[in-house]
């Protein structure tokens, strides 16, 4: 169901989708993620595997080295001609529901931001550059960011980096030597590492909790318009009932028809704006 809502509702022309799969454990699932990658080619399998959780409450997510393979793959495949390089890479889970034209717009204004500021150029576009952009609805909307809230958190979040991060990730022994461990903590660590001035940007305004999340204290009852993303869609139906809310139009019936498959357990978005 993911994949098809993507392909209707992404702007092809800024926007690639890909998933992120860990090694499988079967060979019979290994033969079935060839033959979807060879359907729709928008699948990659790095060497690690799945994240692992613990704990009843106040789950934590062990990532193996998936989100570092991932960040990697990409850089060198636009490295080697068989990818192309983006302005940002986003990171999802898949509890998320991202509504990409609104990000792809909100990406677009990053850029012309960075364009402004840039010194020296009078003219022309100029990509970001140490930029971590953070969304989760679970803080404050108003309270300016503190460096130790510049990390993810497991509970409902999506994240994007400035491309030149991604390259530094890619090819930093530091960032290698980080590869593994608590994932709420990982990309932090990684940020830290860089000995870069990042600009973290805050874009929890534009992301909202499913009305029907666990979360407490959340500010989110409603959906909202405008948002990039709807996080803890803990059930399949929940990413649907996003998804009605905002293609309802085409969802029931008028311009186009969509099929059911699996949900892989990770997206990625990458994002170029033009």
């Amino acid at each position: 169901m993911i994949r098809n809502l993507y392909r209707f509702t992404r702007p092809v022309s800024t926007v690639d989708v890909l998933f992120v799969v860990g090694m499988p454990r079967l060979r019979r699932e290994m033969a079935n993620i060839r033959l979807e990658q060879a359907q729709y080619g928008d699948i990659f399998v790095v060497q690690a595997s799945e994240s692992e959780s613990s704990g009843q409450s106040n789950v934590t997510y062990t990532d193996n080295g998936k989100a570092y393979l991932a960040f990697k793959t990409v850089y060198e495949m636009a490295q080697s001609g068989a990818g192309r390089s983006y302005d940002y890479v986003f990171k999802t889970n898949n509890d998320t529901f991202v509504h990409y034209a609104n990000l792809a717009a909100y990406l677009g204004e990053l850029t012309a931001k960075a364009s402004g500021k840039a010194s020296g150029k009078a003219s022309g576009k100029a990509s970001a550059t140490n930029m971590f952009i953070v969304g989760q609805p679970s803080q404050s909307k108003t309270q300016p960011k503190t460096q130790s809230q510049s990390q993810p958190s497991k509970d409902g979040v999506m994240y994007g980096l400035s491309w030149d991060l991604v390259q530094w990730i890619a090819t930093s022994p530091d960032a290698q030597t980080r590869m593994q461990g608590d994932d709420e903590k990982q990309m932090a660590a990684w940020l830290a590492a860089s000995g870069r001035p990042i600009e973290t940007v805050d874009s929890g305004r534009l992301v909202a909790a499913h009305p029907q999340s666990a979360r407490r204290g959340s500010e989110d009852e409603e959906y909202r318009e405008g948002v990039i993303g709807v996080v803890q869609c803990r059930e399949l139906g929940q990413q649907m009932d996003a998804a009605r809310h905002y293609y309802g139009r085409w969802l029931d019936g008028d311009g186009g028809t969509g099929g059911l498959d699996g949900t892989p357990d990770c997206g990625m978005a990458f994002g170029r704006t033009l």
